[in-house]
């Protein structure tokens, strides 16, 4: 028996809901740690695992992170700041698609982010609404 795709709240996740993805940054890819490869660019691809473990492929300028002064590392958020490995990011975009489960929270959503406009799927429990 499948269940309503729920968020990180409990509340019911819709298709054309904004949602926010919530996660950390495990890998930016490139020569020495934290550090991608050509020059500070805010498309530069790095991956975000989600609070339910879901690994998904972004680019930096996706994510939304706490502003802290950072040496040696150029992966930039949406906001033009620069984050490092395991720091919490957020990725905000429009739900297209969701499939329910027999989990609420496990429900899989496919999500068009808003910076670099492509989708991603992540389990409805990774999102938080608005």
């Amino acid at each position: 028996m499948s269940q309503t795709a729920v968020n990180i709240n409990g509340l019911v996740v819709g298709i054309g809901a904004r949602v926010t993805i919530h996660g950390a940054v495990q890998t930016i890819p490139g020569s020495g740690v934290g550090k991608p490869s050509g020059t500070a660019n805010a498309t530069d691809t790095v991956t975000v695992n989600t609070i339910l473990g879901d690994a998904i492929s972004v680019q930096a300028g996706d994510c939304h992170a706490v502003v802290e002064k950072r040496t040696g590392n150029d992966a930039r958020s949406t906001d033009g700041f620069a984050y490092a490995l395991y720091d919490q990011v957020i990725i905000n975009g429009l739900v297209t698609a969701k499939t329910d489960s027999p989990w609420g929270i496990m429900g899989v959503l496919t999500v068009l982010l808003d910076f670099s406009g492509t989708s991603v799927q992540v389990s409805s429990g990774a999102v938080d609404n608005g």
